[in-house]
């Protein structure tokens, strides 16, 4: 087993509803595939299905497992939990998956590449080493031949064979038309000799073993040849039109034409216009004619589809003279309800009689009214069969249609094959339906409709349907003839009807018919019996095979179970032999069919190679048309499975190959992922130019040459199939007849550089002139002679044809792949010539195959006299081939009649593995230098004739590669990955020599907050600036998650055009950045920017199209490294967290830093562990404490970094959980420091231009206090800590440090004893120099603690001292200088933090570790003693009096009945001096919850909570206000400037939009009090938490600036005025995962 650091894990992530089942997942054996929840299922009980079985257990296609999931951390959130694939089996596996409280939510398939082997010590194939030939198998001659004609295979360079099937042929001779599926055909065994399919095992073994070629085979599922002699036993294998009754009016049409052709091939129609030789459009018209006015009223297929009108109403008459009562369940209300006959009789449809009886009802039972019923009835049911003969003139309008062009191909075309006059060997038209007795006459043919015996052996033949859906079984009937369903029309209603091969959509009284025919009811509200089942063989669409049956599987072997037997058994004798199959003309194969087929071969060959053949001859399959047939199309389409499964049974190892023309990528992974398809069949001869032939091979496989590395450990993406590219294929058309015979060599060699398996057929090599008819064809191929001359027919050697050019192509092709070089860039020189290169990304050796290619005859069409030069970056070391077609003395082209021969008149000249001087094609030019290690090397073309191609393999310039080497090998330090290729330094720097994470582990969390983050304001208070990317924009951070955040964008895509990469390869720049802006700061981190310079010092020298891979994976490496670094320097909680954990506990990093200015003021110089500098500007000692950034971009720099507020609410999450104690406490204790008036700053302004103007930042600081003396070790020492007092008097000047130092208990005492007292004061400052917007009242501040209830209460409606804290700023609006939500009163939180703090000082107080227990207040020159135990009762017993809204119009704590409009819910506030605003929903009473959860009862609590989650619950956040207000808005636009008083100016910042950090609170709310209402309420509040954390997970993950934002617009919108990462939204969402 693979180490971890080196094993390939994909993960996959699962969403809910999402079904995946037309999504194609490729993956290799010994990857592991992960599978993740995804943000719609995380926290939900999700069970994940799978067929793939347990380790030692065998596969069985319908046999499901559950797998377990695993949680790494076991607790917190679901952002790890997995289950797991450890993938060592070949072949197509499904899973699903579920939930507990409902059904099936998802599902999809995943595809398991086989590993195939070769040789006698069973050396891998990497499928991409594929070069496959296809034989046809009947032109091999006897078994004991097939050596000598297979080995020019062998000799030619290819190692692999495909057989075309080797079956007992039916009497057609086609290779595609089987006989006898079980035995190996007679005619290999010469007289006297009988093989056996063990024989042939031999065979396929010995090539295995000693020519290194493997073998394999078409199956052939969907037809059987007409001659089967096991289908006179069993017409029960086909479609017969006694198990299909539905095509018993197509095989009476069939008869007709047949009889048809036999009249006119004796000529009984010319004196009608008609002969039997049809030469002309006038001969057509009369065809037409004569099939609208003999054939058709002949047959009257209307009759299959209409009522027996007199029978219907004389029944119908009956039932109401005997007054037959109505069965209204039956009836449903839906009109007159007409039922197609299953049996298709003539006149065989009947009428549902409730509907009947429901629909025409008498007046009474008397004679009268009962005649007039019945005679509205006969009227409707003559109106309904007038309908069905128009529906079924349309089919016959189609017929004729079909039937004239079919004529027109075989009988006019000049591409057609001119069939000549009708005769019995070539009639009108191919049957569509076997017929095996003698001649008699129509007449007598139609009576056999009614005799069982017989009609079972009338049998459908097989074929295609121009434009049909491959998912599409043609030949199956209907749903609603299978299921006896009727259709019908409701007034008023829309009604869309599938059936056949039309969509009928009913709408009112019109019906129209998608395929061209246009209907029209007239007043009518009774059904339309509809023509259902298969309408193909009825309109003559289908393309057939006349040879051939088409075989009916049913949906499973119960269905037909000889025909499953003998498929079965086929299938496994097929994979006991072969080591891959291809699957015949697998879109008609029923897909459930071929699906369990290859399970069952690959039970047999574990490791099977499957490739397929998919042709539909439809460039752009209908979206509309496919989505319409939904499920049912895939149910139905689940046919091709069983067969497989028996052959994987016998051969585990099963190669199955598929050639697919679907016209849809989507529809080609149906297939794929359902079958297990290893390889589609794609062709080069479907390009019609060399540019198109040359996107092919881009197309088809490889990455770009400079692409990234891919980690090891990354998310499953959807695939293409892999694919094999071949020159032809065997049944399409000679490429000499199409193009020319000298593009032979040159296509081949484009094909030959395709990253993915690549081939051809036998023939092509040779220059055969014609297509090798898999039909007609019964000469053998010649056998392998070195010595043979040029003109001998029956023998093949290096010089025939191309052939020794071949052998140099895929003897390349195969090096090419097995050793790496999957990098693939094509460029097309000039209209005619494709340059193509393969780069290995290890070694950076390429090879450049440059193809003149010669689409068009040299003696008709002008070619260029010359190529254009290239220039080719490196050095050549050689030219690997070099070959031109050339013409040769050795006679024409003369057709043999035993031997398929080819052209002796043309071969190749080729030299191999020689000098570029030594080359005849090209010239060297001049070497030129592009930079400083890059060299490009001209090339001058000198006789690259069209039909020419050569080869050159492309080191690096030595200095170059060795670069290369020594930076692969520094590499090595984060992944053993970079190992291959690398070299050791010779000379190593010394900032080398040691590993990175030896000097990362040297830095603080200030340093690595420089090396990783400071966006662009940080950057530039220190000159600097984040990195602009010309013509782009800037990087959103200095550091390096600016570049990663955009890195892992391009990576996984390889967008080596983005801006990024562009800017890398003009020049360094940008590695000059990412150095020196480390490099001259001090210490370790200086030393990180040395070893980065090194490192880029050496990226400097490579050529310039390798620096963005090799600087992504320098990066990535540091940057894993400074993460290892960073979760090291934190507390367990986030070393041992989940991934989500610590992706928010960077945001420490991110939000705490040290600028070039101080932030906060100086602490005492007696407190120890304070960090010092130098100071960057002064040159003198100063205290350069880290400290919190409120958030990024805007509030990250200069006196806007800091603001009390939100530093606070931040703390806990951010610092004290991370384990950053030391970092806490001196951003308390400097806040301390700033203390007046008894509060603290809301902006902090460096303390000396400090803003007084809320009420709640106070409160925050001294809950954060509380969090610090109860989380961190030792932490009540902090009350003892020396504050040094800026303004120890509220009026003084700010003092000097040192000048006022007094303990932080003392402090703590100053700002209760303030607010007992009451504070009233005016800013200092107050006007427009301090707040632009506000009025003069707003600057005044009132705060005081009510004597009757204990709450903290003050502002006025001008201010607004809570974190709601909108100034209007319209003057437009007249809303400038008004808050939007001033929360005057007591604000709900405020109450609740101040409630906290009293019930802990009770605490520390009791425990003798605060001094205080009260605190004296002068009230009208009284001096009183308040007890802070009074004060706590207080607020207990008048908070749910005051604040609960309980709804009850004779609640007596109610004062403003009035004023409520919601239940069960907290006032946001109490006395605010608009009474409205205390009854507003907003999501602050949850803070109260959190910090003071004793002021809460249980039920109420929980009531309110419920409501909060479905009024205020978003996305992300949580709405500010309640959506049903008056004023909400959730949009919040800053640059808006309108009329609208509550929008202009942002003015709804907090009246709506949904900010982040009050959903942590509301969380951490619920699962509090969840608990205390029973384990089931607590289990289902954790689900409720780990189903909405996801969705920060998902934005964290996505967000280049890695942290959650400020606040979104309504339903998680984005908002452009947002901050893009907010300290305390990342640190509430840290706290509820610390908590849950």
């Amino acid at each position: 087993m693979l180490p971890q650091h080196l094993k390939q894990i994909r993960v996959l992530q699962l969403n809910n509803q999402e079904n995946l089942e037309r999504t194609l997942f490729r993956l290799e054996q010994g990857f592991e595939l992960q599978f993740r929840l995804g943000p719609s299922l995380q926290g939900r009980t999700v069970s994940l299905h799978t067929n793939y079985p347990a380790p030692g257990g065998v596969f069985e296609r319908n046999s499901f497992r559950v797998l377990a999931w695993v949680n790494p951390t076991g607790r917190e959130d679901d952002s790890d939990k997995y289950c797991c694939l450890d993938l060592q089996l070949a072949g197509s596996f499904h899973f699903h998956y579920s939930l507990r409280d409902g059904g099936r939510c998802g599902g999809g398939y995943m595809v398991v590449d086989p590993v195939l082997r070769v040789g006698p010590e069973d050396q891998v194939l990497p499928l991409d080493c594929i070069t496959i030939q296809t034989y046809l198998a009947k032109c091999l001659g006897t078994l004991d031949h097939w050596p000598q004609r297979l080995q020019v295979a062998k000799e030619t360079g290819y190692n692999m064979i495909h057989f075309t099937p080797l079956q007992t042929l039916g009497e057609s001779r086609s290779c595609y038309s089987l006989a006898d599926q079980l035995n190996f055909n007679p005619e290999f065994s010469p007289k006297g000799q009988s093989y056996s399919w063990a024989d042939v095992g031999s065979l396929v073994e010995k090539m295995k073993r000693e020519w290194n070629m493997l073998s394999i085979t078409d199956v052939v599922y969907n037809h059987t040849a007409a001659n089967s002699p096991w289908l006179a036993d069993h017409p029960e294998c086909g479609y017969n039109i006694v198990n299909s009754p539905h095509l018993r009016p197509a095989w009476v049409l069939d008869r007709a034409l047949s009889h048809l052709s036999v009249s006119m091939a004796s000529g009984c129609y010319v004196a009608k216009g008609l002969p039997a030789d049809i030469t002309s459009e006038a001969h057509l018209n009369a065809l037409r004619s004569v099939l609208w006015q003999e054939v058709f009223p002949e047959v009257r297929l209307w009759e299959f589809f209409q009522v027996n009108v007199e029978k219907t109403v004389e029944r119908f008459r009956t039932l109401l003279k005997n007054d037959t009562k109505l069965d209204h369940k039956k009836s449903g209300g839906k009109g007159l309800r007409v039922i197609q006959d299953p049996s298709f009789r003539r006149y065989g449809n009947t009428v549902d009689m409730d509907s009947a009886l429901e629909t025409f009802v008498p007046q009474s039972r008397a004679p009268q009214h009962i005649q007039e019923c019945c005679d509205s009835l006969k009227q409707r049911l003559n109106e309904l069969n007038g309908q069905q003969y128009h529906i079924v003139h349309q089919h016959q309008e189609q017929a004729a249609n079909c039937i004239v062009g079919t004529v027109v191909y075989e009988r006019l075309a000049d591409h057609g094959p001119k069939m000549g006059p009708v005769n019995k060997k070539n009639p009108l038209v191919t049957r569509y339906f076997t017929f095996s007795y003698e001649d008699m006459t129509l007449e007598q043919e139609l009576q056999l409709l009614d005799e069982p015996i017989k009609a079972c052996h009338f049998l459908a033949h097989n074929g295609w349907v121009m434009g049909d859906d491959p998912l599409r079984n043609f030949a199956e009937p209907g749903e609603d003839i299978q299921h006896g369903h009727c259709t019908y029309i409701q007034h008023g209603h829309c009604t869309y009807i599938q059936h056949g091969h039309c969509t009928y959509i009913q709408h009112g009284h019109h019906t129209k018919v998608q395929h061209g025919h246009h209907i029209k009811i007239h007043n009518t509200d009774v059904c339309v019996c509809v023509i259902a089942g298969s309408n193909v063989y009825l309109r003559r669409e289908l393309v057939c095979w006349g040879d051939s049956v088409k075989l009916r599987y049913g949906a499973g072997p119960q269905d037909c179970p000889y025909l499953w037997a003998h498929m079965q058994k086929y299938t496994e004798i097929t994979a006991k032999h072969f080591h891959g199959v291809r699957l015949d003309n697998c879109h008609s194969t029923p897909l459930h069919v071929a699906e369990a087929m290859l399970s069952a071969a690959r039970a047999v060959r574990p490791d099977l190679y499957v490739i397929a053949e998919l042709f539909t001859g439809s460039e752009h399959v209908d979206n509309v048309f496919v989505n319409r047939l939904g499920i049912s199309s895939l149910v139905r389409g689940t046919l091709v499975h069983f067969m497989l499964g028996v052959a994987r049974k016998v051969c585990p190892n099963l190669y199955v190959v598929a050639e697919l023309f679907t016209g849809s990528e989507e529809l080609d992974n149906v297939f794929v992922t359902k079958l297990g398809i290893t390889s589609l069949i794609r062709e080069a001869m479907s390009a019609a130019d060399s540019h198109e032939e040359g996107r092919l091979v881009y197309r088809y496989g490889g990455q770009p040459v400079g692409a990234f590395v891919q980690p090891s450990l990354r998310p499953l993406v959807p695939s293409i199939a892999h694919a094999m590219f071949l020159d032809v294929t065997h049944d399409n058309e000679c490429p000499i007849q199409l193009r020319s015979v000298l593009d032979a060599l040159p296509s081949a060699a484009v094909v030959s550089m395709a990253c993915c398996a690549t081939g051809s057929t036998r023939g092509y090599d040779e220059l055969v002139p014609h297509q090798i008819s898999v039909v007609k064809e019964e000469r053998v191929y010649p056998s392998w002679q070195p010595a043979a001359p040029p003109s001998t027919v029956g023998e093949t050697c290096a010089q025939t044809g191309i052939t020794a050019g071949k052998r140099a192509l895929n003897l390349l092709h195969r090096e090419l792949a097995a050793q790496g070089f999957i990098q693939v860039y094509v460029d097309q020189v000039d209209v005619d010539t494709v340059a193509v290169t393969r780069h290995c990304p290890s070694t950076h050796q390429s090879v450049v195959t440059v193809s003149r290619t010669a689409f068009w005859d040299v003696k008709t069409h002008q070619y260029p006299p010359t190529t254009p030069p290239m220039f080719i970056p490196g050095k050549i070391e050689e030219v690997v081939f070099e070959a031109r077609m050339v013409e040769r003395h050795a006679g024409s082209y003369q057709r043999d009649n035993d031997i398929i021969n080819g052209m002796p008149e043309y071969t190749v000249e080729i030299k191999e593995h020689i000098a570029l001087e030594d080359s005849t094609l090209v010239k060297p030019g001049v070497v030129t230098s592009k930079g400083r290690s890059e060299f490009i090397q001209e090339i001058t073309f000198q006789k690259l004739t069209p039909g020419s191609a050569i080869a050159f393999r492309v080191s690096l310039d030595p200095r170059a590669q060795q670069v290369v080497g020594i930076l692969r090998f520094y590499l090595t330090q984060f992944s053993p990955k970079y190992r291959r290729g690398s070299i050791p330094d010779p000379h190593t720097p010394p900032t080398l020599k040691t590993p990175l994470a030896e000097l990362m582990s040297q830095l603080t969390l200030s340093d690595l907050n420089i090396l990783l983050f400071r966006c662009d304001a940080e950057e530039e208070e220190d000159g600097g600036g984040s990195y602009g990317v010309p013509g782009w924009e800037k990087l959103r951070y200095a550091g390096l998650q600016g570049l990663i955040s955009v890195l892992a964008e391009v990576r996984p895509n390889n967008d080596l055009g983005h801006p990024v990469c562009v800017n890398l390869r003009q020049g360094d720049w940008l590695l000059d950045y990412v150095s020196s802006r480390l490099v001259k700061r001090d210490g370790p981190l200086a030393q990180v920017g040395q070893w980065l310079s090194s490192m880029f010092d050496y990226l400097k020298l490579v050529p310039r199209y390798l620096i963005p891979c090799y600087l992504d994976a320098i990066l990535v490496g540091t940057y894993a490294t400074a993460l290892h670094a960073t979760y090291k320097l934190m507390s367990s909680f986030v070393q041992e967290g989940s991934s989500l954990v610590r992706l928010l506990a960077l945001g420490s990093v991110q939000m705490c830093g040290v600028g070039r200015f101080p932030a906060l003021p100086p602490l005492s110089s007696s407190l120890e562990d304070v960090p010092y500098r130098l100071s960057p500007i002064t040159g003198q000692k100063e205290q350069c404490c880290v400290s919190l950034a409120a958030g990024l971009p805007h509030f990250s720099s200069g006196i806007f970094r800091c603001w009390g507020r939100d530093t606070f609410i931040a703390l806990r999450g951010l610092m004290l959980l991370t384990g950053r104690h030391l970092e806490a406490r001196n951003i308390i204790l400097a806040f301390a420091g700033t203390l007046r008036h008894g509060l603290i700053p809301n902006l902090l302004g460096e303390g000396r231009a400090a803003r007084y103007n809320c009420r709640d930042a106070v409160w925050w600081w001294l809950q954060c206090i509380q969090d610090y003396v109860t989380q961190v070790p030792q932490g009540q020492d902090i009350l003892n800590c020396p504050i040094t007092r800026m303004f120890p008097t509220d009026d003084c000047e700010p003092c000097t440090p040192g000048q006022v130092e007094q303990p932080l208990y003392d402090v703590i005492q100053e700002a209760l004893q303030r607010h007992l007292q009451g504070i009233s004061y005016r800013e200092r400052g107050a006007g427009p120099k301090i707040d632009q917007h506000m009025r003069d009242e707003g600057f005044n501040v009132v705060i005081k603690v009510d004597p009757e209830t204990g709450f903290v209460t003050g502002g006025n409606r001008f201010n607004c001292g809570t974190w709601m804290d909108k100034m209007g700023e319209s003057e437009r609006a007249r809303n400038k200088g008004m808050p939007a939500t001033p929360r005057d009163g007591a604000a709900v939180e405020i109450v609740g933090l101040c409630k906290s703090t009293l019930r802990w000082l009770l605490q520390l107080h009791k425990q003798g570790l605060f001094p205080y227990d009260g605190a004296t207040v002068h009230r009208e020159g009284v001096e009183e003693f308040i007890s802070y135990s009074r004060w706590d009762q207080q607020i207990q017993q008048a908070f749910e009096s005051f604040f609960w809204v309980s709804g009850d119009a004779k609640d007596p704590n109610e004062t403003r009945p009035d004023l409520v409009h919601k239940h069960h819910i907290y006032k946001d506030s109490l006395g605010a001096s608009s009474a409205w605003c205390d009854y507003q929903l907003r999501p602050n009473f949850t803070i109260a919850m959190v910090v003071a959860p004793e002021l809460f009862s249980v039920e109420r609590a929980w009531k309110a909570l419920e409501v909060a989650e479905s009024k205020l619950l978003g996305a992300l956040g949580m709405k500010t206000l309640d959506p049903d207000d008056m004023v909400y808005c959730g949009i919040y636009d800053n640059a808006l400037d309108n009329d609208n008083y509550n929008l202009a100016k942002g003015f709804n910042y907090h009246q709506g939009p949904e900010w982040l950090w009050p959903v942590g609170y509301f969380l951490r709310a619920k699962l509090f009090f969840s608990k205390k209402l029973g384990e089931d309420v607590h289990q289902s509040t954790i689900t409720l938490v780990k189903h909405i954390l996801p969705r920060h997970y998902t934005h964290l993950e996505g967000s280049p600036w890695k942290g959650l934002p400020e606040l979104t617009n309504e339903n998680g919108q984005y908002c452009p005025f947002s901050c893009e990462t907010q300290a305390w939204s990342v640190s509430t969402i840290l706290e509820v995962l610390y908590d849950l």
